[in-house]
């Protein structure tokens, strides 16, 4: 099972930030200047995080998001990450971003298809997420006959190389503290092997630590 991020409910998180004392939250990555503002806004536990942000939500949208490529994987990115909406949820930031993805090899009868991608700090992926998606006709794939007759059996197709599909990523799935999120510079796509072998948390956990001397 993914060694996924669980560092604190939203309300600890924050309170978690004014405990290691640091006050200087980067600006830099790609949650640009939500981390710090988020920070700020901790200090005052009236105030309306969704309003106060929406300014700064509102300045990322069509912003590309920074991108590299793990070995292994079936697909490129055909279009980068580019950002549609910044959702603030009970005070946690998620950026929706649209991507499209083309196929280097086929893929065949499949059913669905999960992007693997690491939020990373230069070359230190600190938290990992996943976006699966069940595969239906509208993506124009060549379906399979099926196998028996079954309300519950679900389609297969086959994917070609070259063949292409659009893509929608939730990227800050579970929250962090601020001064983790400020560290997400870029994504990096990663192989199903390398998410399910990479301690993630470790890495978090070390900056943590630092921030704690």
């Amino acid at each position: 099972m993914r060694k996924q991020i669980t560092i604190l409910s939203v309300a600890t998180a924050l309170m978690a930030m004014i405990s290691c004392g640091n006050s200087s939250v980067p600006s830099d990555g790609i949650f640009g200047e939500i981390p710090a503002k988020l920070n700020e806004l901790v200090k005052d536990p009236n105030a309306d995080i969704k309003e106060a942000t929406a300014e700064i939500r509102e300045k990322m949208k069509g912003q590309t998001i920074p991108y590299e490529m793990g070995d292994g994987l079936e697909y490129t990115i055909d279009k980068a990450p580019v950002i549609e909406e910044v959702k603030m949820t009970d005070g946690r930031p998620t950026i929706v971003a649209e991507m499209d993805v083309v196929f280097n090899k086929d893929l065949n009868g499949v059913n669905d298809h999960v992007i693997y991608y690491f939020l990373v700090d230069d070359d230190q992926p600190l938290k990992a997420e996943n976006s699966g998606i069940l595969l239906t006709d509208e993506f124009g794939f060549e379906k399979l006959p099926a196998e028996k007759s079954s309300l519950w059996e679900q389609n297969k197709y086959n994917i070609k190389k070259g063949d292409k599909m659009h893509r929608t990523l939730f990227i800050n799935q579970i929250n962090v503290v601020p001064i983790l999120l400020s560290k997400y510079k870029k994504l990096k796509f990663v192989s199903k092997d390398e998410f399910d072998n990479t301690d993630v948390n470790a890495n978090a956990a070390s900056i943590m630590k630092e921030l704690d001397k």
